[in-house]
């Protein structure tokens, strides 16, 4: 039975990518990346935004770049790079799980796609020397879904019609 999970491979660097699919170029989105909690939302509504602003508009200008259109794929691998500075006591970084839902609707938006298109999602978690460095890259790679196969919804998997 084909399931998209046996059509990812991961490159040497970190990144998944579809077999037989070029690796892919990496967006770029610099600044602390900011989490989806209540908590942090109400404090800091403006910088949340901004944020996922930034994540769609780095997005939008690589495509522009590059001329790609992205709607006509089925499924998306994508691959986070979040970079944070260390910080001193008390440590102010945040949960990486609530980082991932800000990244991953700036990306949707950029690329003007249904979320439930991104089957396949790697996080990575990487300390950088500098606050200027701190962001997340942005890795996707595309591919068609295979014949007489369907999409389930949040299993991400692919099953035969």
């Amino acid at each position: 039975m084909p399931n998209s999970e046996s059509d990812v491979t991961l490159t040497r660097d970190g990144v998944l990518r579809f077999k037989g699919e070029a690796e892919p170029d990496p967006w770029w989105a610099q600044g602390q990346p900011i989490p989806n909690s209540q908590r942090y939302k109400k404090k800091k509504r403006t910088e949340y935004q901004r944020w996922k602003d930034c994540i769609r508009a780095a997005v939008k200008a690589k495509c522009e770049e590059v001329g790609a259109k992205w709607t006509s794929s089925d499924r998306y691998a994508v691959t986070l790079h979040f970079r944070f500075c260390q910080r001193p006591y008390p440590p102010h970084e945040p949960d990486l799980d609530n980082c991932v839902k800000p990244v991953l609707d700036g990306l949707k938006e950029g690329l003007g796609v249904d979320d439930r298109k991104f089957r396949t999602l790697l996080i990575r978690h990487l300390y950088v020397n500098s606050k200027e460095e701190e962001g997340v890259c942005i890795f996707v790679s595309t591919a068609d879904s295979p014949a007489n196969t369907e999409a389930t919804g949040q299993s991400g998997r692919d099953y035969l019609r």
